[in-house]
């Protein structure tokens, strides 16, 4: 194994220790609640309730990119960022307002001040779309939600989340690493160079107020806003049609054709990869068939958000296809359980690593 490697893993594993130095109390503390109240920690398997329509999904995907670029515009109007920004940094508005979740264009700013700073920005920048899209979703089902049928829908309880939640983070985060390290090794094997994530540009900051803001922005807002579009919204949408999937893997299409040109050309692996998730896809339909009792609207909602998820990430190529492995895990999470808490407890336990990494000045791969 290259030094090189050895050195990553030395790095993640000392990161992934710390974050389960936090995440190991709450999940025993919580296993022992759920045992007292007789609550089971993996509940039945059963579909969704489909809460959300076709508008409501469209808008609140819209709105979760709207927003951020709406608060960064308004953010700079109002000169916030060149009084909170480090002093010699470069004009805020030299740099362009705010990317949509999954970095956008950011993945293409060189300079490493510019870079620094547009990070620095968007953790300002969630800190008031993230609740704006939140508060959104509750005003849209507070309108229409009263059409809704009467359902009843059996949770479990927050203790069982939790512990589930712990348990999640421990099997995904090693598998995910695992397969990101997998990835970047067939691209440098194969004539390529991964690209840098661009959160890796802010590095080691002795400023307590930029740690706080980029722990606060990726661990908790980031999962939050995230986790309740793509697993809150888009898997219940899912299945209420056949062809919601199929939608969302046309949308990923879509995100994969407009990141996949850059200043050289384009680029092929993304295309391929999108591609094979169709056919997973397909697959996934074919084997209903033949197993009756297969979920089938259930495991295509999980598996096509999954992907949209992924892809979405395309501007730091290869990290969608360790991504796709996280978002199965999270969705199959939010399936069983009802909830979207495990789930957000566990992609930011997940980011909370590979934010550690980033403040120690590594790339984690």
């Amino acid at each position: 194994m290259p030094v090189e490697w050895q050195d990553e893993l030395i790095a993640l594993g000392s990161s992934a220790g710390t974050v389960a130095g936090v995440a190991l109390p709450i999940g025993i503390l919580s296993f022992v609640w759920a045992k007292r109240i007789r609550a089971p920690i993996l509940p039945k398997w059963a579909l969704p309730t489909p809460r959300w329509t076709g508008l409501e999904a469209i808008f609140l995907f819209a709105a979760s990119y709207i927003l951020l670029i709406l608060c960064g515009e308004l953010l700079s109007q109002v000169e916030f960022f060149p009084r909170i920004l480090p002093t010699g940094s470069i004009e805020p508005h030299s740099v362009p307002a705010i990317a949509a979740v999954g970095g956008g264009t950011t993945a293409y700013v060189t300079d490493p001040v510019a870079a620094a700073t547009r990070v620095r920005m968007d953790g300002w920048v969630r800190i008031l779309a993230v609740p704006l899209l939140l508060l959104a979703g509750r005003f849209v089902r507070g309108r229409v939600g009263q059409f809704d049928p009467p359902v009843s829908v059996e949770r479990s309880p927050r203790c069982a989340n939790l512990t589930l939640a712990v348990v999640a983070w421990g099997v995904l985060t090693p598998a995910v690493f695992g397969v990101n390290l997998l990835s970047n090794w067939v691209v440098t094997r194969t004539g390529g160079v991964p690209d840098t994530h661009p959160l890796v540009s802010i590095g080691s900051t002795d400023r307590t107020i930029d740690v706080f803001v980029f722990l606060l922005a990726t661990c908790v807002l980031v999962p939050l806003a995230e986790e309740f579009v793509f697993r809150g919204v888009l898997i219940p949408w899912a299945t209420r049609k056949r062809y919601g999937p199929v939608i969302l893997l046309v949308v990923a299409g879509v995100f994969v054709a407009s990141e996949s040109r850059t200043p050289t050309g384009w680029r092929v692996a993304p295309v391929v990869f999108v591609g094979l998730l169709g056919l997973g896809l397909i697959l996934l339909y074919k084997l209903s068939k033949i197993r009756s009792r297969f979920p089938i609207r259930t495991t295509t909602a999980v598996y096509s958000t999954a992907a949209l998820f992924a892809t979405v990430h395309t501007g730091v190529w290869p990290t969608p296809v360790p991504l796709f492995l996280l978002g199965l895990g999270l969705g199959y999470l939010v399936a069983r359980t009802r909830s979207i808490l495990p789930a957000v407890v566990v992609h930011g336990l997940f980011n909370a690593v590979s934010a550690l990494l980033v403040l120690r000045g590594q790339t984690g791969g």
